[in-house]
């Protein structure tokens, strides 16, 4: 599932910065429009403090991994413009747990943390002042580097018309949000924009109630309240959800996916994005 693209067809339903206040959402959105700019965190310092409020403190070991990724940030110029922004300046990346260990994400968007241990399970985070804050699924560090930790990261603005679209509010402290690509098989499937897998169900651990979805995205890429299964877009959102630690599962007669376990932190969005998404297998495979 290309998310972002979710992203642009609110946009192009909604309207953008410009107008949203005279637009059909009416007041409740342009009060969170109004929050939209609020608090925006503008380093890792400011930013970590709530989001490293679920864990207790786990000892820093160092060993001789390395983790590395890309975020590639959107951004709404206009009604339905949405453009990949280059050279984002401000950007840092750190991870969730370790706070202190952070540093700038490059004009391209690329980070690498080294000196990781083996055995040891971390969550990159990304933010930006202008940018809605979002993290990485719980990446396990085995006996190899991993690669490819990528972000689609967009405006603050827009992921509260999403929000306002959807009925929550992505601001709110209290509740997170979630949003994974059911991810086909095929030679895209490594790829950030990799196609999704039709006709397949997704189930978490702990389950959520059902007013938290999962809301699955239709072929316009917008979150649908009406679809039981995911679509060629492959994209799952859960809304509004209690901050927790969540096991996301795909079912689909036939095949096998991989699993995918991801914080969900209050204020942010944590984004399953391949090839850390729930990707696709034949049965045996």
């Amino acid at each position: 599932m290309r998310q972002i693209f979710t992203w642009m067809a609110t946009v192009c339903l909604l309207g953008c910065s410009g107008t949203v206040k005279d637009s059909a959402l009416g007041q409740d959105a342009a009060a969170l429009v109004d929050m939209a700019g609020q608090d925006a965190p503008a380093t890792a310092d400011s930013a970590s403090q709530d989001a490293a409020a679920p864990d207790s403190g786990p000892v820093w070991v160092a060993g001789d991994r390395k983790l590395s990724g890309a975020a590639f940030f959107f951004d709404a110029k206009g009604p339905g413009a949405i453009e990949q922004q280059k050279d984002v300046t401000g950007a840092t990346a750190y991870l969730l747990e370790f706070p202190s260990v952070s540093q700038p994400v490059a004009l391209d968007g690329s980070f690498t943390f080294s000196g990781l241990p083996e055995g040891g399970a971390f969550t990159v985070a990304v933010v930006h002042p202008d940018y809605f804050p979002s993290l990485s699924p719980v990446i396990p560090i085995g006996t190899k580097d991993v690669a490819n930790v990528n972000f689609q990261v967009v405006t603050r603005l827009i992921a509260v018309y999403l929000g306002a679209m959807m009925g929550f509010d992505p601001t709110d402290p209290t509740q997170c949000q979630m949003v994974v690509t059911v991810t086909a098989m095929g030679d895209s499937q490594g790829l950030w924009w990799a196609p999704g897998e039709p006709g397949a169900t997704v189930t978490t651990e702990p389950t959520l109630p059902q007013a938290n979805g999962p809301f699955y995205f239709n072929t316009s890429t917008v979150p649908d309240k009406t679809l039981a299964m995911t679509t060629t877009d492959g994209g799952v959102l859960i809304a509004g959800a209690t901050p927790g630690i969540y096991t996301w599962t795909a079912h689909k007669d036939g095949m096998t996916f991989s699993t995918q376990r991801l914080k969900c932190v209050g204020g942010w969005l944590t984004n399953g994005v391949p090839p850390l998404g729930l990707q696709a297998a034949k049965i045996g495979k």
